[in-house]
């Protein structure tokens, strides 16, 4: 699955429309579109001439890697899903869990109680 071109006021406003202030500088250090910015590394902010803020460093990070990477999160989920019987819970009975429990406890509990 290709990902769409957009140029780089589109990028950064398909982010985040705050974003879109440091377009141009990214267009000066010559990322102009979703392109070139998928070669975007951290190291490249202390290069802009405009300084962007942590949490505006991180949304475009995080684009940038779904460009590099646009089937990975998918897949992972696909397959995850798809591996998984119907009838097979992550979670474990109360009874199998009770009983993992008094494996470990041979005495019985002060109070009295027993978890079921």
């Amino acid at each position: 699955m290709a990902v769409e071109r957009m140029d780089i006021e589109d990028f950064s406003k398909n982010i985040d429309p705050d974003l879109l202030k440091y377009a141009s500088a990214f267009r000066k250090s010559g990322f102009t579109s979703s392109v070139t910015m998928k070669y975007w590394r951290q190291q490249d902010f202390q290069n802009l001439e405009v300084e962007v803020p942590e949490g505006h460093r991180w949304l475009i990070l995080n684009m940038v890697t779904k460009i590099r990477t646009p089937n990975v999160k998918s897949e992972r989920k696909l397959s995850s899903l798809s591996e998984r019987q119907p009838d097979e819970s992550p979670r474990k009975s109360r009874r199998e869990i009770s009983a993992t429990f008094n494996a470990f406890h041979d005495e019985p509990s002060s109070s009295g109680t027993q978890l079921k």
